[in-house]
């Protein structure tokens, strides 16, 4: 059994075609969110190396500038960047406005930014959760409303989140996503 499944393991990694163009990302319109390091930061050199039209937003300003230097050198095609608290109820909004203003359009929404989360099973607080969706996910969280600045975006533009509380933790009663 176990060498059975050697081999099937071993016949699909051979076979398995790749299916990412990197020119399909030349010139994407792309807002990336919670870029002044980490994962955040490192996505925005990816999306610069393969020639993206990029927005960076953070909420320290220094680093996003140092950030925006490397992408120039790495090849993005236009990049901007607006500091900004994306916990906060109004900054979403005005980050959107700004990215479909200086780009055009978006087609990549990368929602990375964080939110402080406490690693325990849920203990019915309703508005530490509200707060929590807010921060992680402000544009798309209920019960708020996409901003009408996404109404731009084109049916073929696409949305990822990245969150450090998903990668704690895989037990269910802890799950930050459903």
């Amino acid at each position: 059994v176990l060498c059975a499944s050697g081999i099937v393991a071993g016949l699909l990694a051979f076979f398995w075609k790749d299916s990412f163009n990197p020119e399909s990302l030349s010139g994407a319109r792309v807002l990336l969110t919670g870029a002044s390091a980490g994962i955040g930061e490192q996505m925005a050199y990816h999306y610069a190396r393969f020639g993206a039209e990029i927005v960076l937003t953070a909420r320290r300003e220094a680093v996003l500038q140092k950030v925006m230097e490397k992408c120039l050198t790495l090849g993005a095609k236009k990049i901007f960047y607006i500091p900004a608290d994306m916990s906060s109820p109004s900054e979403p909004e005005k980050v959107v406005q700004f990215a479909v203003q200086k780009l055009g359009g978006l087609d990549y929404l990368v929602l990375n930014h964080i939110g402080v989360t406490r690693f325990q099973m849920w203990a019915g607080d309703v508005e530490y959760t509200r707060w929590l969706m807010q921060g992680e996910y402000p544009l798309l969280s209920p019960p708020l409303t996409l901003p009408p600045s996404l109404l731009w975006m084109d049916s073929s533009a696409r949305c990822a989140t990245s969150s450090p509380c998903r990668g704690e933790t895989s037990l269910s009663p802890c799950a930050s996503w459903g």
